[in-house]
């Protein structure tokens, strides 16, 4: 799709996708609702379409074969929102830009990490996928996932539903009790935990319970329509002071080293500040390797817990701590480098190429 960005997209929001680092992302679902946003990296045609990179079989690339419309948020998860179209680009100058443009603009691209690369284009690993705004949504316009999209032509939904029945407040809170669920399950932790009262069955149990609230409260609240902002940050608080409980634990205890837990209090507290005081979002901003850090934490507490030293897996996971803090560290770092995304660094002279970047 090669046109110029449709009139309704105001000059504003055109001037904001020039200057912004990240983009948030969702799609339509079959049944006409919105995907959960994610964070991505962009740079700009001339045009001033959007041009990112995904796998072959991503989530985005199989419901844009499928004609699904893109929900798109400026820099941050509640920023301003745009509806645009979206297709598979196979055109070699829109692959060549995505593969010049990303190393100039993000710093991590520049290091080797997600870096484009034109051969993974040319076997079909990776797809380009060009993205033209079509009109502005209205301001405020927030992420509800599993709640109905908007269409391409006007605000209305994009397929019509009864009302539904209203709901108890038990049934549409049963999220954010699943995740208030791991504050209880820390203090039960600890009062097992520091009488002496370790056996894999208790602490084992505890630990289990508190990864399957953490496994389906998110896709509880996703398919119930009642994910927001408030049930996310519900959600990463119980699992840091659940997560923290029982590490600390472990840590006085002499099962695992002490800046384990250390540098997991660090990670989330460079989490929260990112999120809050530099993305300025409503929601938690997630990472790469953030993510599979919380994925990390959960598997060490079900270790100890249901295999406590003196036994092996305990003992290898003790010797495997410096590796650990050495992925916590780059999870940190990680964060950090998308902080300052480099700006192209030539234009070409004619402005026939346009930098894209902040």
């Amino acid at each position: 799709m090669k046109g110029d960005v449709h009139g309704e997209v105001s000059q504003r929001n055109i001037d904001a996708l020039s200057r912004a680092s990240r983009i948030y992302i969702a799609t339509v679902r079959n049944d006409g609702n919105q995907s959960k946003p994610v964070p991505v990296w962009f740079t700009l045609t001339p045009e001033r379409s959007v041009l990112i990179q995904t796998g072959r079989s991503s989530w985005i690339a199989r419901r844009v074969r499928l004609g699904s419309p893109v929900v798109l948020w400026i820099a941050k998860r509640d920023g301003a929102a745009l509806i645009a179209n979206a297709d598979i680009g196979n055109d070699p100058e829109l692959t060549k830009r995505i593969v010049e443009d990303y190393p100039r603009k993000y710093l991590l691209a520049r290091f080797g990490f997600y870096r484009p690369r034109q051969e993974l284009f040319d076997s079909g690993d990776i797809l380009a996928i060009e993205i033209t705004p079509i009109r502005d949504l209205p301001d405020g316009f927030a992420a509800k996932p599993g709640s109905l999209a908007p269409s391409i032509s006007n605000t209305e939904a994009l397929t019509d539903r009864q009302p539904s029945r209203p709901q108890s407040i038990a049934r549409r809170q049963l999220a954010n009790l699943l995740s208030a669920s791991r504050f209880v399950l820390a203090a039960i932790w600890l009062v097992a935990f520091i009488p002496g009262n370790r056996g894999p069955v208790i602490l084992g149990s505890i630990a289990l319970a508190a990864a399957v609230s953490d496994f389906a409260d998110g896709r509880i609240a996703r398919r119930m329509g009642r994910a927001n902002g408030v049930g996310r940050w519900l959600d990463a608080l119980a699992d840091i002071v659940f997560i923290l409980t029982a590490l600390w634990s472990e840590a006085l205890a002499g099962a695992i080293p002490i800046y384990i837990p250390v540098l997991i209090a660090c990670s989330f507290a460079q989490y929260t500040i990112d999120s809050v005081a530099i993305s300025r979002s409503s929601t938690p901003v997630k990472s790469r390797l953030g993510h599979w850090g919380g994925v990390i934490n959960f598997a060490l507490v079900l270790v100890l817990a249901w295999i406590p030293p003196p036994l092996l897996p305990a003992r290898l996971v003790r010797q495997a701590s410096p590796l650990l803090a050495l992925f916590y560290i780059a999870a940190i770092f990680e964060r950090a480098l998308n902080y300052w995304p480099l700006k192209a660094i030539r234009c070409d002279k004619q402005g026939k190429r346009n930098c894209a970047g902040p």
